[in-house]
């Protein structure tokens, strides 16, 4: 945002002419906070920080102005206006985890570039108010990060120390007796800036979308920014969270959300299927960490990301697993998991500016490792196990949430593996053109033990992948480019034999036009894409084989608009076809549709702020959003519904009511303000969740310098 300055110079009795002085008050970069709507730049989709109009490839940035006007309350809510995804797939009872879809796939999600690491129920959670912005990468991305699904990954960019101060708090509540709380801290430590500091914080509880069941949290991030030398700098990043409750995590039958029971009924949508007093659910997890840069000299720079995470989780649960044949209760099982979980991630860059003749090429050169050790113990009670009996049944119309349950025996099972990859790429300019390149090579050591000391599965994987990209810029802002990405990932070790199965192998063809009109904030991104992925395993046989023919593809159109316009009008525009098909498979389902991957998605939202006079700060904003038929399962013998929803929010901020009320803000949003009833997704014909219903938060907040 440009700023002028005015300075007066007088000699005497002569008053000299005013000067003013035009310049940046402050250069994005692809970790600083983003004006508006639209970020300019990205470090997810090539580890550089380039421009995003300039990258041969679809990626979607949401940036903290957003989130917050569209009170996002975690990342599935956040991305639910990103073309491609499908963010409800466990509904409103996964609150505890962020469970969605891209271009037909679960990605990966990783933190200020270095992944999530989970296993199990120890599966990490962010609370976007940490977040600066959130970095959707369409597409395989294996040569920059090694094992990664096919359909993307998501990066989550944390909001570090900045030379700005930051002040804030803000109080919430809701319905559902929601209350909430948090602060963003932060500033210089001494005169020169040499040492920055942030401390984020937010925590809430509310009663969950089931009966009897909470869910409560509380999350802090604190950082440090030291400048060593003018060309060494350290950042240290830590984020703890602790989740003592996390509603339910059950499920519902098909017949009784999708299709009505017997007598023409449907259930409730806050229908509880487990027990008040053997459901918990509790998880701490701690994340330390640094980013660490040296410049040798003005074209070559070393970097260095690390990260140690430590989790814990106690969890047990009763889920509903079908309903009787009469159609009037409710068929149960209990689960029962206690896990350890650390982590070490470090990764390893050099990156350099070279110019060969008319081509620039920035350089980089990565290695990185990283290693996933978990201790578990885990347990499933039901009909399938006689050592351990299933819970009562539940009855539909009379339901009892306080029965006599006793918890599954429980097995060991340990984990272990370790990622090493080494990678090169060559960003290449001439021009207006931009070509891009780059290879990895992987090895992967996994070890599982099963139950008892008998079972131990042990492999190593290895892998080669490889990108080609360019884009050509014309004058006008309009930016054409091609691109082929590829992704694989290592099977999980438990329950198969050694050296059966081989990784899952993805690749992408893409083709699209990006459109930055000149001198305006706003960015459109246009792909159409074929990505398939292959040796994908069937369903587990009797005998416990597993078969591995199996591959899908999935060919797609998107559109992702983002602007800020003038006068306070920020606007965020999405949709997207997506044709996918089970092209290989042994069990009958070749041709058919792939499970959980509507043909149609599509999302608006247009948010307005006055920008002065005595309603300067005072707005709105308004949602909508579509999600297709979807595919229960890849037999296509049962559909999940369309659905559409609405959003909506006000917001005022109090100071052009009076000066003296400078920096408070109050707001209200509304998610589903129609309380449309809809089943999101199934993951089977026993397992379907219900949508959020209608959820309104109201907010205050105070900013100060």
């Amino acid at each position: 945002m440009a700023v002028a300055q005015e300075a007066v110079q007088t000699t005497g009795t002569e008053t000299l002419s005013t000067i003013q002085v035009e310049g940046e008050s402050q250069v994005e970069t692809a970790t600083s906070p983003v004006e508006g709507y639209t970020a300019k730049r990205t470090r997810s989709a090539t580890k550089t920080d380039a421009p995003l109009a300039e990258t041969p490839q679809s990626v979607s940035v949401i940036a903290a102005d957003q989130i917050q006007a569209q009170g996002a309350r975690d990342i599935r809510q956040v991305l639910r206006y990103v073309s491609g995804v499908v963010p409800e797939l466990r509904g409103n009872v996964a609150s505890r985890y962020d469970q969605l879809t891209l271009r037909g796939f679960q990605p990966d999600t990783y933190l200020d570039g270095l992944k999530q690491l989970g296993y199990f129920y120890t599966i990490p959670k962010t609370d976007p108010y940490l977040l600066e912005r959130v970095e959707v990468v369409k597409g395989p991305a294996s040569v920059l990060y090694g094992q990664t699904p096919p359909g993307g990954l998501i990066n989550l960019v944390s909001k570090r120390p900045t030379e700005d101060p930051t002040n804030e708090f803000y109080l919430e509540t809701g319905n559902d007796s929601r209350l909430g709380a948090g602060f963003d801290i932060g500033g210089a430590l001494d005169e020169e800036g040499d040492a920055l500091y942030r401390v984020v914080a937010t925590g809430s509880r509310r009663n969950g979308p089931q009966e009897t069941v909470e869910t409560s949290n509380f999350s802090i991030a604190p950082s440090l920014r030291l400048r060593l030398s003018d060309d060494t700098e350290l950042t240290l990043l830590a984020k703890y969270r602790n989740d003592p409750d996390s509603g339910s995590y059950g499920a519902l039958p098909y017949q009784g959300t999708v299709d009505p029971l017997a007598d023409g009924s449907k259930l409730a949508r806050d229908f509880y299927d487990g027990d008040e007093n053997f459901e918990s659910f509790d998880r701490k997890t701690l994340q330390l960490g640094y980013e660490f840069s040296h410049w040798f000299n003005d074209s070559l720079q070393f970097r260095q990301n690390f990260r140690f995470r430590d989790a814990e989780v106690d969890y047990r649960s009763v889920y509903g697993s079908g309903l009787s044949d009469d159609g009037t209760t409710l068929t149960r099982g209990t689960a029962a998991s206690q896990e350890n979980v650390n982590g070490i991630l470090i990764d390893n860059q050099l990156l350099g500016y070279v110019d060969t003749g008319p081509v620039a090429h920035t350089l980089l050169g990565g290695f990185d490792y990283q290693n996933l050790d978990a201790d578990r113990y885990y347990g499933l009670g039901d009909s399938r196990d006689s050592t351990s009996p299933p819970p009562p049944d539940l009855s539909i119309n009379n339901p009892d949430h306080s029965q006599t349950i006793l918890p599954p025996a429980r097995d060991r099972y340990e984990f272990d593996q370790d990622q090493i990859g080494f990678y090169l790429q060559d960003q290449a300019k001439i021009g207006r053109l931009t070509m891009l390149a780059g290879g990895r090579y992987d090895v992967i050591d996994t070890t599982a033990v099963g139950p008892g000391t008998d079972t131990r599965d042990t492999r190593t994987d290895r892998a080669f992948t490889g990108r080609l990209g360019t884009l050509y810029a014309f004058d006008n802002g309009i930016a054409p480019y091609v691109a082929y990405t590829e992704s694989f990932q290592s099977p999980a070790t438990s329950g198969t034999q050694p050296g059966v199965l081989d990784p899952t192998e993805g690749e992408q063809y893409e083709a699209g036009v990006k459109f930055q009109p000149r001198g305006s904030n706003a960015l459109v991104t246009l792909s159409a894409f074929e990505l398939t992925q292959k040796n994908v395993t069937g369903p587990q046989q009797p005998d416990g084989t597993v078969s591995q023919t199996g591959e899908v593809q999935v060919r797609g159109l998107e559109i992702d608009g983002k602007a800020s316009l003038t006068r306070g009008l920020d606007l965020s525009l999405a949709a997207a076809y997506l044709d996918s098909e089970v092209t290989s498979a042994e069990d009958g389902t070749q041709g058919n549709e792939y499970q959980r991957t509507p043909d149609y998605t599509a999302s608006a939202w247009l948010d307005y702020t006055q920008p002065s006079g005595a309603w300067k700060g005072a707005g709105g904003g308004v949602g909508v959003r579509y999600v297709g038929e979807q595919q229960v399962s890849n037999t296509n013998e049962q559909q999940v519904p369309d659905y559409t929803v609405a959003d909506a929010a006000l917001h005022y901020e109090l100071g052009g009511l009076d000066p003296a009320y400078e920096g408070w803000r109050v707001g209200l949003n509304m998610q589903n303000i129609f309380n449309k009833k809809y089943v999101s997704s199934c993951l089977s014909s026993n397992f379907c969740y219900y949508g959020y219903g209608r959820e309104t938060t109201a907010t205050v907040s105070y900013r100060w310098q």
